[in-house]
């Protein structure tokens, strides 16, 4: 049985901080500071539908290491130890008292995102240092963590499954791609028309992921259909690149080599995909007839996706930007079901894929150059441009970690 923490209990220790910050402190801003972390760890725990007495007794002891000199360094820790000592003292079940140290001890790490009752000291005290020092004095996690804290609890969704016909949505999709790929040369190999090609035979290549995990269309035909523009997407990525990579360098004497290299790949690719006649291969796997998904399977699909990237989120090294683009990935599948409509995303989980879709897709992009292109007498100015871009990709894969862990 969960052990509930009397009222007495937590008066007792509200009683015995304020005995400590009177004898070791700066009274004025710690006993401000223990306030503001008291009061809106309570508010959202409330939020949160997490118990409010485990919530506040580690707010209230949160800080304690900090009162004493000899453990200022490493308050968190210190704290934690501490607290255990004043738990004890007071009878709490050892189950209870190492999970509220656990959530004190990690409080200061606000990088990193932890179990809920972690989350939310930490939000906690994100926002009693927002009211101190303003929102502009705050570090970027502790503002991105104030952003979030009262616009998610773990009763709102984060999508909800849309499920329009898939017959004439695929169609659609289908149409449309043919049109692209029957423009005249000099047209279809414009950026924004491969562009499109590479989005559209994306679609359809998630669609047919969705139809394929739940046996509901004709299995050789969505078999081909998906092939098909699998290699549709594989062939104009190739072009695209080279497309992207030539429009980053700078358009310089120094850097002219590189640029005619590229402008000969991209004429090569152009010609290779030109003549395979993809418009009429494309002709000739559609008119795929299948079923309606049912809305309980793909949001099943749905979830696989996400819990793929929160697993992924955990063991993330920042300045692994291969690994970072696998992430990417995984978000452009859940970018590419809200745009053909199965999907309604929550504002904030969309915002932060598509911008971790730019960011990510422009540093790794700059990285494929700098491989490209190594020359040493150069490279710095790649190297610029990829360390600019870094922090960007930092502070949008926190924000996509604080969600999940909020909405999740």
């Amino acid at each position: 049985m969960k052990q509930m923490v009397s009222s007495n209990i937590i008066q007792e220790l509200e009683e015995h901080m304020m005995i400590i910050i009177n004898q070791n402190a700066d009274r004025k801003y710690e006993l401000a500071h223990y306030r503001n972390v008291c009061k809106y760890s309570s508010e959202l725990a409330r939020i949160r539908n997490l118990k409010e007495d485990r919530a506040m007794i580690a707010a209230i002891l949160h800080d304690i290491g900090r009162l004493f000199p000899n453990h200022a360094k490493n308050h968190a820790k210190a704290s934690a130890v501490i607290a255990s000592e004043i738990l004890q003292e007071r009878s709490l079940k050892e189950k209870l008292i190492d999970k509220i140290c656990k959530t004190i001890k990690n409080h200061s790490n606000k990088i990193l995102v932890d179990q809920p009752y972690d989350e939310l000291l930490k939000d906690a005290d994100s926002l009693a240092h927002r009211d101190e020092v303003g929102y502009e004095g705050l570090r970027w996690m502790e503002q991105i963590r104030c952003d979030y804290a009262y616009e998610t609890c773990h009763s709102q969704r984060l999508f909800s499954i849309k499920l329009p016909e898939m017959n004439p949505l695929i169609l659609e999709k289908e149409i449309e791609l043919q049109e692209k790929l029957s423009l005249e040369q000099k047209e279809m190999f414009q950026k924004n028309n491969v562009h499109r090609i590479r989005i559209l035979s994306n679609q359809l290549r998630t669609l047919c992921c969705v139809i394929e995990s739940q046996n509901l269309g004709e299995s050789d035909k969505l078999s081909d259909l998906h092939k098909i523009v699998q290699k549709i997407y594989r062939k104009t990525a190739k072009l695209r690149e080279s497309q992207v990579y030539l429009g980053i360098l700078p358009e310089n004497l120094d850097w002219m080599e590189e640029r005619r290299f590229l402008k000969n790949l991209i004429k090569t690719e152009e010609t290779k995909i030109y003549q395979k006649n993809w418009c009429k291969k494309l002709g000739d796997v559609s008119s795929l007839l299948i079923q309606n998904p049912e809305l309980e399977n793909v949001q099943w699909f749905v979830n696989q996706l996400i819990l793929t990237i929160q697993k992924k989120m955990r063991y993330l090294d920042s300045d692994d930007i291969n690994y970072i683009h696998k992430i990417r990935i995984i978000g452009k599948k859940l970018l590419y079901l809200y745009e053909v409509g199965l999907l309604e995303m929550n504002p904030n989980f969309l915002e932060v894929l598509q911008s971790l879709h730019g960011e990510i897709g422009t540093n790794h992009d700059l990285l494929a150059v700098n491989q490209l292109f190594f020359k040493k007498n150069r490279t710095f100015w790649l190297q610029d441009q990829l360390q600019s871009n870094n922090e960007e990709i930092k502070r949008d894969l926190f924000r996509l970690k604080i969600i999940l862990s909020k909405y999740l």
